[in-house]
């Protein structure tokens, strides 16, 4: 059958009608499928792509950044002259609030620069004093170890987070964040700090009081000191500290 001239243009224009509807179809398929309608777990899809697509769970917390978890009884002393007596209370290092407990107050937080000291009345008769009686640049509540004379070992407990760094196309690092307890030991004599940042070994020992770790060990020996008892500990520091007093 022939067709006119006028017939052959309404072909073409048909024709041309289909071409571009199929264009504008596969170009609809494919943006709706880069929106997630098409499944990213096809490698056809989304080659190399498709780890980086799934969702993290946010971050939890782990661990404490109290001292101790437990509220524990003790007298709680103000710097205002106000006392607690008998009070439940826990230290959150990390926000630096003793959180208090009585019969008659419920539970509140008091920030750290207005308690002075705590006497715990537990098994350990624990004490916590705030450490501006020794420096008042810094912030905290010493644990007081062994007092003596007018000597004192202290130890004093920070908190910082470890940020969640959970990479999701290898599979590694931390999902969650993580409170860090690092603790220090602290030396003072006359009320003021003499030595901070120790630990329990002849090095740490030996770079504070700028001796030999030879010399450390020998005092340790003669003395027969054990660093992991807090009397003999405390012994070690005085000794040491007297040592370089007289050099």
């Amino acid at each position: 059958m022939l067709l006119n001239t006028e017939d052959k243009n309404i072909v073409i224009n048909m024709k041309r009608r289909i071409m571009i509807l199929g264009f504008l179809l596969v170009t609809i398929i494919t943006v709706y499928g880069q929106k997630g309608v098409i499944s990213l777990a096809d490698e056809d899809v989304n080659p190399g792509a498709v780890i980086s697509e799934i969702p993290v769970p946010e971050p939890k917390y782990e661990g404490s950044s109290y001292l101790s978890d437990e509220f524990e009884k003790g007298t709680i002393y103000f710097t205002t002259g106000h006392i607690f007596k008998n009070a439940s209370y826990r230290f959150d290092i990390l926000n630096e609030l003793v959180e208090i407990q009585t019969d008659d107050v419920s539970q509140r937080g008091y920030d750290i620069a207005f308690v002075d000291s705590i006497q715990s009345i537990g098994f350990n008769r624990e004490k916590l004093v705030n450490i501006k009686h020794f420096d008042k640049s810094k912030i905290g509540l010493l644990k007081v170890l062994k007092q003596r004379d007018n000597k004192v070992l202290g130890e004093l407990t920070n908190v910082k987070v470890r940020k969640a760094n959970y990479n999701v196309a290898l599979n590694t690092g931390s999902k969650n964040h993580e409170f860090i307890k690092e603790e220090q030991y602290i030396y003072i004599a006359n009320n003021k700090i003499i030595k901070e940042g120790l630990d329990r070994s002849t090095k740490s020992l030996a770079k504070a009081f700028s001796v030999n770790k030879k010399v450390v060990k020998s005092l340790i020996t003669s003395n027969s000191l054990n660093l992991e008892n807090d009397d003999q500990f405390f012994e070690t520091l005085s000794l040491l500290h007297q040592k370089q007093e007289d050099n």
